[in-house]
């Protein structure tokens, strides 16, 4: 084998890192505890190395906008990703047989915590994949690494194993590098590749397997990538894969060997393929604007497929097909009707997505010795980032006509991880440091100079509403508005204990119970009562109607609502133009879709910011206000039934100013005080 044809197999893992859940989509599901924007998987949030952020440093050295450098342990090419206040990094540390989970502090590189196993049996790789080359993924609770043959491990952001599960040997003479993904309760993996490939879920809270497809091994009779007229070749696909919304239906959307598919991902039933691929498969698809491209290794085949088809969609839903393209270990991204992508010789092309026709194709020279690329791409705004060998970062602008902003150096150390990006920093991961980029500050922590951020509860779960996504989604969207992280909790569970408050700045409640224990509720109102900042959203006012104590509990919401008007748009109108809360919001918002929840009782106590008037039958009803509840203040709002309203930015702007004001850090003019501000 050459060592051109060597590179090959590294294709999806010199890229690692994964949301999405779920994304673009906002898929991979993650719920959210971070400090204003988490990269919770291999490729960032939403499983297509895009990021809403568009304050990224542009120019840095291996001394200037350097945060912190932490020398590793071992070689390695994974990603890393980010939660709150922590950076997670899979490692194996050859010469001692582990294989381990890094935990370091995000403000300074120390590191916090690792934890994994051993395995001392004979594991089969090709030279420059070690180890550990698969991504971690984390929802805020917990994260999840596959180590190959190893297994799957998974543990609480502490470093505490919850379970593992050994899922069998991984063979292949180039080893493995597919991360691992979360969508709702599950983990899914595609396990391989080898004569043992398979997708498997497992659920995320026990690692027992939900579903699994058995992935056969094909045998080609005609190679047409860059194993063309000889007997054999290599086969199989290191595809991560990604989870994208195609009108309104869920597609977990893998590369396999001749084809690219969707699968239910809460089944694993196929809903579409495509053939066209050749049978050897380095990178992850891509998607965007309704359309999947996947990259066949080795100077294999690109396709482009429409999504949301049926069964075999090759003549119906292939946009085109490019044979014998050149050879793409890392992933692209698209942008406003155009694919970018980088392939390994480190030749940068821009392409037309829904024709294939190449619009440029040009060097992407850094500054040390290797322009090779294993990396994948990043999109910022109209910015892409991408690493080569060397760790340079080029940037460019995604545009039809060729640009190149920037071309930045860490002093030659070899990379083929991919970037993660959070809260306005760049992480690099070399074969010998983990880099934190950031243009806050050189060395200096600067973190320290401002308020730690807010820490905020947010208990959610119930019938009727979708929280599986809305939970990850506002979370997210909340620390992008304002200084302030959130550990998720679903059920009921945490308010067992009196003290369930005492570690947070804030209670938010996202509930939708019939019923609770009333011991449960007591400790709630309780801690409510005491002082503790409470944040009240769509139908946790109207939760617990069945419990003994739901008056109280009204009372503690600041209005009594039973019922509900049919699902609909509907325009608000302010109460309380003045008060900080308000101030910002709009004179003439309307929801995209919500339930209205009538007001039966609102007490004189509670004082009302927005109300509605009923298209269904003209009343008007109250839908955002504040109160005083003993000691602790209370905002409140009924709107936010699901995720059409959940994704306005108004809406997350009301609910960001409605949490600043109950913790007492909006000023008169409804902006966060000094230091709870995030960029906007």
């Amino acid at each position: 084998m050459s060592e051109n044809e060597a590179e090959i197999y590294f294709c999806h893992r010199m890229l690692p890192t994964m949301k999405r859940f779920l994304v673009a989509v906002s898929f991979v599901a993650f719920a959210c505890q971070a400090f204003s924007a988490n990269w919770p998987a291999w490729r960032g949030e939403n499983g297509l190395g895009i990021t809403a952020e568009t304050n990224l440093p542009t120019q840095w050295s291996d001394s200037e906008h350097v945060r912190w450098k932490t020398a590793l342990p071992d070689l390695g090419n994974s990603t890393p990703i980010v939660w709150g206040n922590k950076v997670f990094l899979t490692q194996a540390v050859q010469s001692e047989h582990r294989r381990l989970v890094l935990c370091l502090d995000r403000t300074n590189g120390k590191k916090l915590w690792d934890a994994g196993t051993t395995y001392t049996e004979d594991e089969v790789s090709h030279d420059a994949n070690p180890p550990c080359s698969a991504s971690p993924v984390t929802d805020g609770e917990r994260v999840i690494a596959w180590f190959g043959s190893a297994g799957i491990f998974c543990f609480d952001l502490n470093g505490k194993e919850l379970w593992h599960r050994d899922l069998g040997q991984q063979k292949h003479s180039w080893g493995y590098a597919a991360s691992p993904v979360i969508y709702k309760n599950l983990c899914i993996l595609n396990f391989g590749p080898g004569k043992r490939s398979f997708l498997v879920a497992l659920d995320k809270t026990t690692g027992k397997t939900v579903w699994q497809l058995d992935i056969p091994e094909v045998q080609p009779e005609k190679r047409t990538d860059g194993f063309a007229g000889q007997a054999k070749g290599e086969i199989g696909s290191w595809s991560t894969p990604i989870l994208v919304n195609s009108d309104g239906r869920d597609e977990l959307i893998v590369s396999l060997a001749e084809k690219l598919c969707a699968f239910d991902p809460a089944t694993g039933k196929e809903w579409w393929h495509c053939d066209g691929l050749n049978p050897l498969i380095y990178s992850s698809a891509i998607y965007g604007e309704g359309v999947a491209v996947a990259m066949g290794g080795f100077h294999g085949t690109i396709i482009a497929v429409k999504t949301g088809g049926n069964g075999d969609v090759t003549k119906t839903h292939k946009l085109w097909e490019r044979p014998r393209a050149d050879n793409y270990l890392g992933c692209g991204v698209i942008y406003k009707g155009h694919i970018y992508v980088q392939n390994s010789p480190g030749l940068g092309e821009c392409i037309e997505l829904k024709t294939g026709k190449v619009i440029w194709k040009e060097r992407l020279n850094g500054k040390g010795p290797k322009n090779e690329s294993w990396s994948s791409m990043v999109l910022s705004g109209d910015k892409i980032y991408i690493l080569n060998q060397s760790g340079d970062c080029i940037v460019l602008r995604a545009s039809p006509k060729f640009e190149m902003i920037a071309a930045n150096s860490i002093g030659n150390e070899l990379t083929n991880g991919s970037l993660a990006v959070s809260d306005g920093e760049l992480f690099i991961r070399t074969h010998k440091h983990l880099w934190c980029i950031s243009e806050k500050s050189g060395n200096k922590d600067t973190r320290a100079e401002s308020p730690a951020p807010l820490k905020a509860l947010f208990l959610t779960g119930g019938g009727y509403h979708d929280y599986e996504k809305l939970a990850p989604h506002l979370t997210s969207s909340l620390g992008k508005l304002a200084n302030v992280t959130f550990d998720v909790k679903f059920g009921l569970d945490v308010l067992k204990d009196k003290n369930f408050a005492a570690p947070y700045d804030a209670i938010v409640y996202d509930v939708c119970f019939d019923e609770a224990d009333t011991a449960l509720l007591e400790n709630a109102m309780a801690a409510a009562h005491a002082g503790k900042p409470t944040v009240m959203i769509h139908c946790s006012v109207h939760a617990f109607r069945k419990s003994p104590k739901i008056s109280d509990w009204e009372s503690c919401c600041g209005m009594r609502s039973k019922v509900h008007d049919p699902y609909q748009s509907f325009a608000t109108e302010k109460l309380d133009a003045n008060h900080p809360v308000t101030k910002p919001f709009p004179s003439d918002w309307k929801t995209a879709g919500d339930e209205l929840y009538q007001t039966i009782e609102f007490p004189a106590t509670s004082h009302a910011l927005l109300k509605v008037k009923s298209p269904h039958d003209g009343r008007e009803h109250i839908v955002c206000w504040v109160q005083t509840f003993g000691e602790g203040r209370v905002f409140a709002t009924t709107l936010g039934h699901d995720m059409k309203t959940a994704e306005m930015p108004d809406y997350l702007r009301l609910l960001s100013n409605g949490l600043l004001w109950a913790c007492d850090k909006l000023d008169d003019k409804g902006e966060a005080k000094a230091g709870y501000a995030t960029a906007k």
